[in-house]
């Protein structure tokens, strides 16, 4: 609950940046793109977390494999944000245990959360973002 987001947020998107809204699959896959200006949402389900950092994010797949108490074996969501605001972009991905999530519904109510969190983070009005609670308390990997 009061983990601060470390997200990125920059002048502008990485070259090359693949929409998570472009993903074939997920739980939701919301564009919500106005005026120009890029803005996703999505949510996608995993069975085994350290495969998919392993495709996903090379350098979040060391980190896993280097900390002892990160079962990398469970199933995972992943959370992906990415918005251009008018003058920087920020992008966020965060895999997070299904266990807090007791349904989709659940997971797309916190990802509306997160959005309304890190919007006027990404928007550069506010230095940190802090995450909303997650629906069921104390899970972790």
């Amino acid at each position: 609950a009061d983990a601060v987001a470390r997200a990125r947020r920059g002048r502008r998107a990485g070259a090359g940046a693949l929409s998570p809204c472009d993903a074939p699959e997920g739980i939701l896959r919301e564009d919500l793109s106005r005026e120009g200006r890029p803005e996703c949402l999505a949510i996608f389900g995993h069975d085994n977390l350290r495969s998919v950092v392993h495709r996903r994010d090379r350098a979040m797949a060391a980190w896993v494999a280097a900390n002892a108490d990160i079962d990398g074996s469970v199933p995972a969501v992943e959370f992906d944000y990415m918005k251009r605001a008018q003058a920087s972009f920020g992008a966020i991905r965060l895999f997070l245990p299904t266990g807090a999530f007791p349904g989709d519904d659940d997971a797309r109510t916190w990802a509306q959360g997160l959005r309304d969190a890190l919007d006027p983070f990404f928007e550069g009005t506010q230095a940190e973002a802090r995450l909303p609670p997650l629906p069921v308390a104390g899970q972790a990997f």
